[in-house]
C-alpha cells in the first residue's frame, strides 16, 4: 500500500494480484485489516474493449460483473459502461479495467489498484497481463494457459468491492490460478462459497438463497488447488477412490442431505444411471464447502466398456433449492473398466487431463482424412484436441466409431475456437 495527495486529500491505494502458482467454515479476508466499501454499491466499470485479444471476449467481463450481482443476501450492483477509461489514473474516481502487454510479471495474471480514504473506496482499477493467452470458453478445465478470463476478472472484481486473499479454503479469491474453479455440468463461473459470505457481509441485504454445488475441484495445498481425475483403468469388482466437492452456496446452513454416486457412459449424469454408492447425513455451513473422498466399489457384472464416474448432491431431493441444474457433475476424465492396456481407450499418463479420448479422436481423423479439413498438423493433432474443441465436438468424435460419424460431428452444428500452441505451463495467480 502506499500513500498520494490528490486535491488536498490523502488517499491510500490497496494492490490484490493474482498469481502463477508454484507447485472449513467462512475464512474470506478483507483487503485491508478492516473493511473497505463503496458507499453506493451501484458501481459502473469502464473497459478498454480495444485492449482484448478479441471484442468477443467482452460479455465475459460483464459475465464476470453478474456473478457477484447474482448473490444472494449481498446488496451489489456492477455494471459496464462503453465510454473511455484510463486504468493508470487511480485518482480519477472513474473504475477502468484493461489488458496491456509488458505491464506485469510474467506470474502475474491480473492487478486491482483500490483507492480508499477513511474506509470509502473511491476508485478501482485493473489490469490483465495480455502477454499470457487468454480464453473465453469456460467448458474447459482451468490447468495453465489459456487463461480463463471470466475467473481472472471475477477474482479482480473481488478485490475492487473490498475483498482480499482467501487461501485457506477454495474460493475465487484464493491467490493461486485456478482459484476455485467451476461449478455444476454447465461449468459456472461464479463466486463460491467463501466468496459469497465475504460479500454478504461487506454489502448485507435481506435477501436469502439456498443452493447446494456440484464441483471437482478441491484444495490441494495451503494456497492451491487442483480438479480430480479418477483412474484411467479398473477392473469389475474392484474399489476406485472417486473425490467430490459440494458447495453451499446460500445464506443457510444444510443439514442431513445425501450424495449418490453413479457410472455413466456419457458426461450426463442422471439417476437413471448405474448408481454404485451413496454417503447420508452430510451437513455444510453457508459459505463453506465440503470436500470428501469415498471408495466405490464397481459392480463386478458391469459390462466391460469406458464409464464416467459421477455424484448427484442432494440425491434425495430433500431440499428446496434456487438453482437445482449444478448438483450433477461427471468426472473430468472417463475410466475404462476391464478394458486391456490395447484396447484401453482412456489414454495414458502422459495425456493431459481432462481430454483422455484425444489419441483415439486423433488417430480416427487421420485415418479418415479429416485433419486437413480442420486445418490440423498430424504432429499438433492432440494439442488441438486439448485446446480448440469445444467440449460438444469433443464429447461427439470420443464416441464416433468410423468415418461417417465423424463426419456428422464436423458438419453439425458444433462450432471450434481456435487456439495458438499451448506450452506445459503452471497454475497462475491473481
Amino acid at each position: 500500500m502506499r500513500a498520494a495527495v490528490a486535491g488536498g486529500m490523502v488517499l491510500l491505494l490497496a494492490v490484490g494480484m493474482l498469481f502463477i502458482a508454484p507447485g472449513s467454515g467462512p475464512a474470506y479476508e478483507y483487503l485491508e485489516e478492516f473493511p473497505l466499501t463503496w458507499t453506493d454499491p451501484s458501481v459502473s466499470f469502464g473497459l478498454v474493449v480495444s485492449s482484448l485479444p478479441e471484442s468477443s471476449m467482452a460479455p465475459r467481463v460483464d459475465d464476470a460483473l453478474a456473478g457477484w450481482n447474482e448473490i444472494g443476501g449481498a446488496d451489489l450492483d456492477l455494471s459496464r459502461f462503453t465510454s473511455s477509461c484510463d486504468p493508470d489514473d487511480h485518482y480519477d474516481l472513474t473504475p477502468c479495467i484493461a489488458m496491456g502487454e509488458g505491464i506485469l510479471g510474467d506470474d502475474v495474471l491480473g492487478v486491482t489498484m483500490v483507492t480508499w480514504q477513511q474506509g470509502e473506496i473511491l476508485d478501482a482499477d485493473i489490469w490483465l497481463n495480455g502477454d499470457l493467452e487468454w480464453t473465453d470458453q469456460n467448458d474447459l478445465y482451468m490447468e495453465a494457459e489459456p487463461v480463463n478470463l471470466q475467473m481472472v476478472m471475477m477474482h479482480e472484481l473481488g478485490h475492487s468491492i473490498g475483498l482480499g486473499h482467501e487461501n485457506d479454503i477454495v474460493a475465487v479469491m484464493n491467490a493461486y490460478y485456478p482459484n476455485g474453479g467451476q461449478v455444476g455440468p454447465d461449468f459456472d463461473v461464479i463466486p463460491l462459497p467463501d466468496d459469497r459470505a465475504g460479500a454478504r457481509s461487506l454489502y448485507p441485504a435481506g435477501d436469502q438463497e439456498t443452493d447446494l454445488g456440484a464441483s471437482n475441484y478441491y484444495r490441494t495445498g495451503p494456497d492451491t488447488s487442483d480438479y480430480f481425475r479418477p483412474v484411467g483403468s479398473a477392473d469389475p469388482g474392484s474399489e476406485v477412490s472417486f473425490t467430490y466437492t459440494v458447495h453451499n452456496l446460500g445464506t443457510t446452513d444444510q443439514e442431513d442431505f445425501s450424495v449418490a454416486f453413479y457410472l455413466s457412459d456419457d458426461q450426463a449424469i442422471d439417476t437413471s444411471d448405474r448408481k454404485i454408492g451413496e454417503a447420508t447425513g452430510l451437513s455444510v455451513d453457508s459459505g463453506s464447502s465440503l470436500t470428501r473422498s469415498v471408495d466405490l466399489l464397481i459392480p463386478e457384472t458391469i459390462a466391460i466398456g469406458t464409464y464416467y464416474f459421477g455424484f448427484i448432491v442432494d440425491s434425495g431431493d430433500t431440499i428446496e433449492e434456487n438453482n437445482e441444474d449444478n448438483n450433477a457433475l461427471a468426472a473430468a476424465s472417463s475410466t475404462g473398466i476391464g478394458l486391456s492396456d490395447d484396447d484401453d481407450d482412456t489414454g495414458d499418463d502422459d495425456q493431459p487431463p481432462g481430454r483422455p479420448n484425444c489419441p483415439q479422436i486423433c488417430n480416427l481423423l487421420e485415418e479418415c482424412g479429416l485433419l486437413d479439413e480442420l486445418g490440423i498438423d498430424p504432429a499438433s493433432c492432440e494439442d488441438s484436441c486439448l485446446h480448440e474443441f469445444q467440449r460438444a465436438m469433443y464429447d461427439c468424435l470420443a464416441v464416433s466409431e468410423d468415418c461417417s460419424q465423424a463426419e456428422d460431428c464436423l458438419e453439425g452444428d458444433i462450432e471450434r475456437t481456435v487456439s495458438e500452441d499451448d506450452e506445459d505451463g503452471c497454475g497462475c495467480r491473481l
